[in-house]
């Protein structure tokens, strides 16, 4: 299957180009701390599905919050406000914009159908089987509002979409109990992801100046371990390397976003002379691959967006079993008055987690 080349492809392209060059300035002044220029921009999310953007799509709308000193994270096309009962406000002007891409195939004597289309067709005999391989990708802009710029919609409450500022060592330890791969502290002076033995291997704690720093080293490794699972080939090459970095630096940024740790503080932490010299060399090849080829760019973010969610689900994975388990316990062991719950209430506790479900075997999930 290939990508279109259709008239969508050069407004993309140049849509891409311009989140580039707000990067690359942002990592030409801040350096490795370049994402604290976009602390409280990093989880934009749709404002009638609910549902946190991906990807390039994430990038795009993190530098319109802080292009726009946005600080609401929610967005939404016109005709999402339209079919939701809100109303654009008069003279706004989308600051951005989103990326839809969608499979089709070309259907003789009909044009162009979605694969969607195609398969009905395929099912009632109207088309071959054999149609559906050439299927390609087409891409297209969606020009999107901020929810600031909408009538109507809820007033923004940053305690129901914002995550709770988390205690960075208590994030830590969940992402390492339920990490995919065993974490080693050890007194060493690297952090690295050994992909022979399958394992990560930290400095011990002492040895960073926060935990802000040791987090951050933490999911950076993290989000090198996700490679084989998520099906990211690593090219062995000093080029190859370079854009696994920036995959690894914009996936630990997503997943710390997403457990709610202070953007400001990750971005800010004192990496230590061994990390800066080991990854800030990276950096100029990071800002010469995506300028000279933007969508480089577009492919890091798809890909570190897949690394965090499967780093980050399987912490949530993790938290949900440890809430179901503690509220089991307590019913199990409260006395009879004190358990006089509804069977709604019951029913919503879930099935009883095993207790012998340990860290070890959490990591086959």
């Amino acid at each position: 299957m290939a990508r279109d080349a259709g008239c969508g492809r050069e407004a993309i392209a140049e849509a891409r180009r311009q989140v580039v060059e707000e990067i690359s300035a942002a990592m030409e002044r801040g350096g490795l701390a370049w994402a604290a220029e976009w602390k409280g921009c990093w989880s934009p999310v749709n404002a009638a599905t609910g549902r946190t953007y991906r990807g390039m799509n994430r990038l795009s709308l993190a530098a319109a919050m802080r292009r726009g000193g946005f600080d609401d994270p929610r967005w939404c096309t016109f005709n999402q406000a339209r079919d939701a009962g809100w109303h654009v406000a008069r003279g706004a002007r989308s600051p951005a914009t989103v990326e839809f891409w969608s499979w089709y195939v070309r259907v003789p004597g009909s044009g162009v159908v979605t694969i969607q289309r195609a398969g009905q067709l395929v099912r009632t005999g109207r088309l071959p089987e054999d149609a559906l391989k050439d299927a390609f990708l087409r891409g297209k802009l969606h020009h999107v509002f901020n929810a600031s710029q909408v009538e109507g919609i809820e007033p923004y409450d940053p305690s129901a979409h914002a995550p709770e500022n988390a205690k960075v060592e208590r994030v830590a330890d969940e992402l390492i109990e339920s990490s995919r791969c065993p974490v080693r502290e050890e007194r060493v002076d690297e952090a690295y992801y050994r992909p022979s033995t399958d394992t990560i291997t930290l400095p011990l704690r002492m040895q960073f100046t926060s935990m802000d720093a040791f987090a951050r080293t933490l999911l950076h490794e993290m989000c090198h371990s996700t490679a084989r699972e998520v099906g990211r080939e690593v090219e062995r090459s000093e080029e190859g390397y370079a854009r696994e970095e920036l995959v690894a630096e914009l996936g630990s940024a997503f997943a710390a976003a997403d457990a709610g740790l202070d953007m400001e503080a990750y971005a800010n932490a004192d990496m230590g002379r061994t990390f800066l010299e080991n990854h800030g060399a990276y950096l100029q090849g990071w800002l010469t691959a995506i300028r000279d080829d933007p969508s480089a760019l577009a492919k890091a973010a798809t890909q570190a967006s897949k690394a965090a969610d499967f780093v980050t689900d399987r912490r949530e994975r993790l938290v949900a079993s440890r809430i179901n388990f503690e509220r089991t316990n307590w019913l199990d062991e409260a006395p009879l008055s004190a358990r006089a719950v509804s069977a709604t209430e019951v029913s919503k506790l879930g099935r009883k987690p095993d207790p012998g479900r340990t860290r070890w075997e959490l990591r086959g999930v």
